[in-house]
């Protein structure tokens, strides 16, 4: 079976990691028969190489990285949801309710695509369940979204949370 991932970089400020607009691609992994695997850095100081051409895997990470900021947000919202309400909202429309009921402003098309699965892996998380039952939908595993710890075709980590699996806050 084909497996790529790309590992993207953040800029490390002490104890943060700073994801910023366009991050860099470090390198990528690709498995090329034979069990083996092929990293190639993007990185000319590193690999003392000249990298390939990389503009569809820029393009994707951008797509990626928009993505991941939609689900994130969608995420704690759900999750703040649950915590003051005692459940999980049964449906999109109980998070975008008019102020001050409401806990997001608006939606975009990745929420409402991903919202059922993101309420499935919410649910399992609150159950203690280590896997949720379901695949994660197709458009989470064609963006290669939702990887905590690297970028894969189907969409979870094996924990079946999304990139950034806690609330957002402003600090």
């Amino acid at each position: 079976e084909p497996f790529q991932a790309a590992i993207l970089g953040m800029e490390r400020e002490g104890k943060w990691l700073l994801w910023k607009e366009k991050l860099p691609l470090n390198s990528t992994l690709q498995k090329n028969g034979n069990g083996r695997l092929v990293y190639q850095s993007y990185d000319p100081a590193a690999c003392a190489c000249e990298p390939p051409e990389q503009e569809e895997l820029t393009v994707d990470a951008a797509k990626w990285q928009g993505a991941q900021e939609e689900l994130a947000t969608l995420w704690s919202a759900m999750r703040s949801y649950q915590n003051h309400k005692g459940k999980l909202p049964a449906s999109l429309a109980e998070l975008t309710r008019s102020f001050p009921e409401n806990w997001i402003g608006g939606t975009t098309p990745v929420m409402k695509r991903e919202f059922k699965s993101l309420k499935e892996i919410a649910t399992a998380k609150a159950l203690g369940t280590p896997e949720v039952a379901s695949e994660p939908s197709s458009s989470i595993a064609e963006a290669g979204m939702g990887i905590p710890t690297a970028l894969s075709e189907s969409g979870s980590s094996g924990k079946g949370v999304p990139f950034f699996d806690q609330p957002l806050r402003v600090i």
